[in-house]
């Protein structure tokens, strides 16, 4: 199962193809939530061998409830992983970090300069009345994109400090989506002067589209971390763990440079899209391997 955007899957079912002629493989997409649900309920007996692109505390919320649902992998290398993405490892070694993914604001030079309003440099001034309608962010709920920019802000501020933000900018907020690609969607189309994203979608849209800036509000960006792990007991399986560890040790480096460029190895090289950032300034992010927490946010958020 992959929670992953369709470009990702094609790329992986093609690298997996050209490297196992022989196997038959599938890649089913399930959004997060579904294949939590599903794996909760279905447990090891689960279809599924493999589980890609899965939220971090999804995953560590699945291991909670059934400490065998992933295989062990203890005996796999994690060294060339950055060590506060595999801090989790103190505890297990239970799934594999696939890629990180930094949020921005994103915004039409265009429809910034028609409403005569400038570049916003903090989330402060986004509450200003001047910013009323240009704005567009998507559910914490339905979203993992806007979750992180809501855990972003409770990691700066706390959590009542953060809702009673959030309360204040809604009141200049034009939409918010259930998809978190929505809101770039309507900055591309000029129907939105600025949109909560996430940053590697907005340098690809920039790539095609002049109109399209980005800006770092206050002390940087935050990010969300996801995962990929085998069914526990489906190790045993020689084209299961064939797969598993050709992504491991080669796909899964080669994907990140491609698709998420934020480093989640010590050396993971230059991004393969044109005109992404080097050093992004990214915050101190709470909660990210943490389901009970996320939880928690998602029941205060009021909007």
């Amino acid at each position: 199962y992959s929670c992953s955007e369709d470009e990702v899957n094609a790329d992986l079912k093609a690298a997996l193809d050209k490297q196992f002629p022989d196997y038959e493989i599938v890649i089913q997409y399930l959004g997060t939530g579904a294949v939590y649900t599903k794996l909760l309920a279905e447990g090891n007996e689960t279809d599924a061998d493999i589980i890609f692109d899965l939220e971090g505390c999804y995953a560590s919320a699945l291991l909670k409830q059934n400490e065998n649902i992933f295989a062990d992998l203890s005996n796999y290398d994690f060294s060339a992983f950055k060590d506060e993405i595999v801090s989790y490892t103190s505890e297990h070694k239970k799934f594999v970090p696939e890629c990180k993914t930094d949020v921005v604001v994103a915004y039409s030079k265009s429809v910034l300069e028609n409403a005569g309003v400038p570049v916003p440099t903090t989330y402060e001034e986004l509450l200003d009345e001047k910013y009323k309608g240009l704005i567009s962010m998507s559910s914490p709920k339905s979203s993992g994109t806007g979750y992180t920019f809501y855990n972003t802000l409770v990691s700066d501020m706390g959590l009542e400090n953060a809702l009673d933000y959030f309360d204040k900018l809604s009141v200049n907020v034009k939409e918010i989506t259930s998809s978190g690609s929505a809101p770039l969607k309507s900055v591309n189309r000029g129907e939105a002067g600025i949109a909560f994203v996430m940053l590697w979608q907005t340098i690809e849209y920039m790539n095609n589209n002049p109109d399209i800036g980005y800006t770092f509000l206050d002390k940087g960006t935050g990010y969300n971390v996801y995962t990929f792990e085998m069914i526990g007991g489906k190790e045993k399986n020689k084209a299961v763990k064939d797969v598993f560890d050709f992504m491991f040790n080669t796909w899964n480096l080669q994907h990140c440079q491609k698709f998420y460029p934020d480093a989640i190895y010590k050396n993971q090289g230059a991004a393969g899209i044109a005109n992404y950032p080097t050093n992004v300034p990214e915050r101190n992010m709470q909660g990210i391997y943490d389901y009970e927490y996320k939880q928690r946010l998602l029941d205060a958020w009021k909007l």
